[in-house]
């Protein structure tokens, strides 16, 4: 039988933890489930412990940001030997059989180091939208082609999925590793994508399958879009399957060209915060020329 870890991290996730945890407590195949609380002070971890006592948590005392807490359960998970660990955000939850089909489409296709089901927003009425946006020709050959034809195959390529809902083989987390801790919060998923491709691996969606996703009415923040934006910069420098020379040269390009679309809408405050970014990136190139080396070791950061 596969062992099979679940990893949350959750933040004050009291509003979604219930439907999150019951969607695997009623899994049909046997889970290990390991929450790590990034210091929740809406009462999440008591709720957990009073009404899941089998489910395990960590409690870290402080927010670590998603990446360094998934890191704490997929070590712990690759300790005890886990065939796969799901990655499952706290306002996510799958259905009955999600991650036992998963397993049995890896089994077929072991070439994927991640498998991710469709991911549908919480009202399950539509694709999150974040995910549509990879769901079209260049980025997931024949899917929408297929889709339409009604001739989906069982699991597709694409370019990049987000980690609310990933399947990760024993395989891969062993050659890629965990989450690069040089990503405070964003970003660190679509690096770990970057790293798996460079490990010979590939992330996959499997057309049957759907998981939901809870996020559409988030309040939109530019503040962290731009932190997302940022973030893409420091991805593209610490994209491993590219020398740091060219990584830098498409950061240079995008960076004037977003750069002069906000000098020319007047939005100067978000200007010169993209500029004190600039000088962080240029500071902390000793520390991405590291990340970029290790990131090349199998296991790295486990």
């Amino acid at each position: 039988m596969n062992i099979i870890y679940v990893v949350i991290v959750t933040y004050n996730g009291m509003q979604w933890i219930e439907k999150c945890i019951d969607s695997l407590i009623h899994s049909n195949i046997p889970l290990n489930i390991i929450i790590i609380d990034n210091l929740s002070t809406d009462g999440t971890v008591e709720f957990i412990k009073q009404n899941y006592p089998t489910v395990e948590i960590v409690e870290t005392g402080k927010n670590l940001g998603f990446g360094k807490a998934n890191n704490i359960g997929i070590i712990q998970a690759a300790k005890q030997n886990a065939d796969y660990v799901f990655l499952l955000n706290q306002d996510a939850w799958v259905g009955v059989d999600t991650i036992d089909e998963l397993v049995k489409i890896h089994k077929q296709n072991p070439e994927y180091g991640i498998l991710s089901p469709i991911h549908l927003n919480g009202k399950g009425d539509t694709l999150d939208y974040k995910f549509s946006l990879q769901c079209n020709a260049t980025d997931c050959p024949g899917y929408v082609s297929d889709l339409v034809t009604s001739s989906l195959k069982q699991v597709y390529t694409i370019n990049f999925a987000n980690a609310a809902l990933w399947l990760i083989s024993k395989e891969c987390i062993q050659k890629a590793g965990a989450f690069d801790p040089i990503f405070p919060h964003y970003g660190e998923d679509f690096d770990y994508v970057n790293r798996i491709k460079y490990h010979g691996f590939k992330l996959g969606i499997a057309a049957a399958l759907i998981g939901f996703h809870d996020r559409e009415e988030r309040p939109y923040s530019e503040k962290r879009e731009r932190i997302i934006t940022q973030l893409w910069y420091l991805c593209v420098l610490k994209d491993i399957r590219k020398s740091l020379f060219v990584g830098f040269v498409i950061v240079c390009a995008y960076w004037i060209r977003f750069t002069m679309q906000k000098v020319a809408k007047f939005k100067f405050r978000s200007v010169m915060h993209d500029i004190g970014f600039a000088f962080k990136l240029i500071f902390s190139i000793g520390a991405i020329i590291k990340s970029r080396r290790r990131c090349k070791l199998q296991g790295a950061y486990l």
